[in-house]
């Protein structure tokens, strides 16, 4: 296991890679966190036996990703051995959500083939995400509050969840909502907490 902690545009961020079968798996993605030092101090304490490395792909992306606000991620394969057949479903569609829009929980059940109704087991594949950015559950936001954020579960909470939708081209203009049910960029975003965010 290797990880490679990296100074952005967004800040200090981290990530966590294994070898099986030889390909590189990304483990884990983290961010927030107010300097390099806590982020590797993070990243050793869930990963003890993860030695430094350089040039990871996975780090190369997100630095592109905090310069510029979009970023290809389809080339990382996420680490999903021990996870269940609805995470990877609810990971594989959160992957989907194009930069620049949202969905709500409820939305997002519906696009990884469940019914609408499972939103509070998405909301707790969202809170357990080990790989936020790559797997963008920033772009998932609760219903029924007009443009609330909900909680983040990545250090800052709501402030760096709106700030990476900022960063990916939402502004403070508000707009007529579409007739669609995706949310569109250029909106006005406040933070209103809700017990199944992530």
């Amino acid at each position: 296991m290797q990880y490679e902690v990296f100074e952005t545009p967004l800040g200090p961020m981290g990530v966590v890679v294994r070898t099986a079968n030889g390909k590189q798996l990304l483990v884990a993605v983290r961010i927030g966190l107010p300097t390099r030092t806590s982020t590797e101090i993070e990243i050793l304490k869930r990963h003890p036996n993860a030695a430094p490395s350089k040039n990871l792909d996975a780090a190369r992306l997100l630095i592109g990703y905090a310069e510029t606000g979009a970023a290809d991620f389809s080339s990382l394969i996420l680490d999903e051995d021990s996870v269940s057949q609805f995470d990877r479903a609810v990971r594989s569609a959160c992957r989907r959500i194009p930069s620049g829009s949202t969905v709500t929980y409820g939305e997002l059940a519906e696009l990884a083939g469940a019914p609408r109704r499972a939103a509070r087991p998405v909301g707790g594949v969202m809170r357990r995400n080990s790989c936020p950015i790559v797997v963008p559950c920033h772009r998932v936001v609760p219903a029924g509050k007009t443009w609330a954020l909900g909680n983040y579960s990545a250090p800052q909470g709501p402030s760096l969840k709106r700030r990476l939708l900022e960063h990916e081209g939402f502004s403070e203009t508000p707009l007529p909502r579409p007739k669609t049910r995706r949310r569109t960029p250029n909106r006005r975003f406040g933070v209103a907490p809700s017990l199944w965010d992530e």
